[in-house]
């Protein structure tokens, strides 16, 4: 009998993935299907789910229960893939409440740019994690759509007018500010601007020759040193509040009556809002984790805000998810999704 020796985590994830019944799951995945892998709990669900990850070139992303359980596991699934995963994290207060430079919502609008422009490799087990709870899920993200009509490229060499672009910045919410302090805010110093973009962790020095884009870099916020210089970069500028809670499925006020007095200006539309999972790239495989347990506090999430409209409910985000293949793994699978 052979003994294997495991000097690192790392070396675990192989072991398991040589396991009876492992290789019939990744056909089922790669054909489209969903599984289920039971007998897991503790650090072994991070472990089973780090052997998944090894095995695709696409996005994984697991979904929790509870918000409990993050810390733990992603400190698990980190140390059994030897590198680091993204935390999609949820909202603490409602969406409509946040300010532009709310970390939260700068880390959920980097992670759906990054997932929405995801080109898959050759490379096998290099692609993104994605750790989140059902509460992050049920939470709307700005919509594609909306991403892609907030967002300037700017390029070394290109003309802008720097009035404009300043005015573009505060119509957004963007502060204007004498030293960059938080995401959401943009200094001018004569012929510099720097921005600080709310899904970014370093900004961007602009560098102008009047009107003329002379030099674009990424700077430490603290000790002002240069990070790199680039030739071009996409600055994506919304509002939080825009890109939160929407009130399209609020019933309609009765009319009111007629008169001769000048109606109000009307209130721009909120913008519009889609689930992570509508974000996910192609060949995307999704990871649950003891999915009664996710039902059932996805449900007390909704039961416990004071007004739920905007939000997804529970069974449209699962049905998302088993639109795509999808491995629960349980302790003890005693529930399915039908």
């Amino acid at each position: 009998m052979s003994e294997h020796v495991v000097s690192q985590l790392t070396g675990l994830v192989p072991l398991l993935a040589s396991t009876p019944g492992f290789s019939e799951l990744l056909a089922a995945l790669k054909s489209g299907q969903s599984g289920t892998i039971d007998g897991a709990w503790g650090s072994s669900s991070a472990l089973a789910t780090a052997a998944l990850a090894k095995e695709t070139s696409n996005p994984l992303l697991v979904v929790l229960a509870r918000p409990s359980e993050l810390d733990d596991f992603i400190d698990d699934l980190s140390n059994f893939l030897g590198r680091s995963v993204e935390h999609f994290p949820a909202w603490e207060t409602l969406p409509d409440e946040a300010t532009t430079s709310d970390t939260v919502f700068g880390k959920r609008l980097r992670i759906v740019r990054e997932l929405s422009s995801f080109k898959a490799s050759d490379e096998i087990g290099t692609a993104p994690v994605i750790v989140t709870t059902i509460a992050a899920l049920l939470q709307p993200v700005p919509s594609r759509t909306a991403i892609a009509a907030a967002t300037r490229t700017l390029r070394v060499t290109d003309e802008i007018v720097q009035e404009d672009f300043q005015q573009w910045l505060v119509a957004r919410g963007f502060e204007r500010v004498t030293g960059l302090q938080v995401p959401g805010e943009f200094a001018v110093r004569g012929g510099i601007v720097d921005v600080f973009p709310v899904d970014s962790e370093d900004p961007l020095r602009i560098e102008f020759f009047g009107d003329e884009i002379e030099s674009i870099r990424r700077f430490d916020v603290e000790s002002q040193r240069t990070i790199e210089s680039v030739k071009s970069v996409e600055i994506t500028v919304l509002d939080a509040k825009i890109s939160g809670v929407s009130n399209e499925k609020e019933t309609p006020a009765a009319e009111p009556p007629k008169s001769k007095r000048k109606p109000k200006q009307e209130e721009p539309a909120p913008e519009p809002t889609e689930c992570l999972i509508d974000c996910l790239p192609r060949g995307v495989w999704v990871v649950l984790g003891e999915l009664q347990d996710v039902r059932t506090e996805g449900k007390h999430s909704l039961d416990r805000l004071r007004d739920p409209r905007g939000f997804f409910n529970v069974e449209s985000v699962l049905s998302r998810c088993f639109d795509v293949p999808t491995v629960v793994i349980a302790a003890l699978v005693g529930a399915t999704y039908d």
